[in-house]
């Protein structure tokens, strides 16, 4: 599938409601791989006679990467380019960078008979994305490869080492680094697909309850124990993006097509989904997020083609908000994202406890930020911390949610924040972290051939 993003830009504070910029879609310089001549050739049609052909040329150097980027520049440094040309060469050189920022790392490496291990170092040398401890372990036995990667997505070439090798994607783990495991009967390989710098894997897929099946990979926290209200169809996903581009939250914003094998249709259930997707979660991180499909599966031995719609928030920048004498707050009103928050109150419940109530506001903004920050609350909470800078260990909670503002009540205990048997002092200072711009990315993707249990 080629790498076919749309990007949402924020310019201002979670401002999301409306694209402010489309980068158009770039190919994938696997399949293109334009020669120098080419490139030189539609660089000299941005000062043709004909504005068609200049538009031409301007939109196909867009999609040729990074192997436009050294002639643009070089034109750049002609002292006669006329400020249309100008104009021109410099916009296609923003929309390379914006494909690069948010476009996937590739891999290029092609070597017959290569060791596992040595794909691997590859990849971690030209991605930065390492693999971690303890997979050479697993590779010990695998047998040399025919390796043939050119200019392919880290997520592609990860998938593809993995099936040569018998091995198969898990995860990501706390310090970014690739998780796999071994695949087996009992296991098998878990569905992925991959668009660009992002992945989703299926981990488990239930047909009513009394028939479920798991994957390789992280294991869903919520799989459904009886058949109380239980749907047709569910599936258990978790989305995994690459570390440097920051990814925080996810959706599936529609599902385009799902068809069994028997020719069944199957739709999603309506209602559950933030900001009209439906469904969303959290990216590289424990917590699986669940698909409900509604239909009939009589007879169906498997999922035939699942597309879907996904959209991937990128943190772009982080606001820091830091408040001393928090046991003295009273109704602190702050503007968190862009977004009006009153800190109500941290009071102390009984000795080592302390609560905090906070409200947050629409204040005028779209449904749509509104619904996407309130995703990024539960994802970005606040920290109480005592006089030595100890984040306290949370302790239970809850949130209200009203059509335009939401109440959320926290307890902290006088512990660190992940436990360790220590004991913490009263908060002191109140630190709330926050995305204060972001970026979404639409990406199309596509699982084939789920069976079903």
């Amino acid at each position: 599938m080629n790498w076919k993003p749309l990007l949402l830009r924020s310019a201002a504070v979670l401002a999301i409601g409306l694209p402010i910029a489309a980068i158009p879609a770039s190919a994938d310089p696997a399949a293109q791989q334009p020669s120098a001549d080419k490139v030189h050739e539609l660089v000299a049609r941005l000062s043709d006679d004909d504005w068609k052909a200049r538009d031409k040329a301007q939109e196909q150097l867009a999609a040729m990467g990074e192997a436009a980027e050294g002639p643009l520049r070089e034109r750049l440094r002609e002292p006669k380019l006329d400020a249309e040309e100008r104009s021109r060469v410099e916009a296609v050189l923003q929309k390379l960078e914006a494909a690069r920022q948010s476009g996937p790392s590739r891999v290029t490496f092609r070597k017959s008979a290569a060791a596992p291990a040595e794909v691997l170092a590859a990849i971690t040398q030209q991605t930065k994305v390492a693999f971690a401890p303890g997979t050479d372990n697993l590779l010990a036995d695998a047998k040399p490869f025919d390796a043939d990667f050119t200019a392919a997505p880290l997520w592609q070439a990860v998938l593809e080492v993995s099936s040569k090798t018998g091995l198969t994607f898990h995860s990501l783990n706390k310090d970014g680094q690739v998780v796999l495991q071994p695949a087996t009967t009992d296991i098998p390989t878990a569905p992925a697909a991959a668009a660009g710098p992002f992945l989703v894997t299926l981990s488990r897929v239930e047909v009513n309850i009394s028939r479920g099946r798991d994957f390789a990979g992280q294991k869903p926290m919520n799989a459904r124990n009886n058949d109380f209200q239980s749907p047709p169809c569910q599936l258990y996903l978790f989305a995994w993006g690459e570390p440097r581009l920051k990814p925080i939250r996810w959706f599936v914003d529609s599902i385009e097509e799902c068809v069994t094998d028997n020719g069944a249709k199957l739709e999603p259930r309506r209602g559950w989904g933030e900001g009209g997707s439906v469904t969303g979660g959290r990216v590289n991180g424990l917590g699986e997020t669940q698909l409900t499909l509604l239909g009939n599966l009589e007879g169906a031995k498997r999922i035939e083609r699942l597309r879907v719609r996904a959209r991937f928030v990128l943190q772009r920048q982080t606001q820091k908000l830091e408040l001393g004498d928090v046991l003295t707050l009273r109704n602190s009103r702050q503007l968190v994202g862009g977004f009006p928050v009153e800190i109500v109150q941290v009071n102390k419940v009984v000795d080592g406890q302390y609560a905090y109530e906070l409200l947050a506001k629409r204040g005028g903004k779209s449904q749509a930020e509104w619904e996407l920050f309130k995703a990024l609350l539960d994802h970005h909470p606040v920290r109480l911390q005592d006089a030595k800078g100890t984040a306290l260990g949370f302790s239970g909670g809850g949130a209200s949610y009203g059509p335009d503002e939401v109440r959320i009540t926290n307890n902290v205990r006088c512990e660190p924040l992940g436990g360790g048997g220590k004991a913490a002092g009263e908060p002191v200072t109140l630190v709330w972290e926050f995305p204060s711009e972001v970026e979404q990315v639409s990406v199309p993707l596509e699982f084939r051939d789920v069976p079903l249990p």
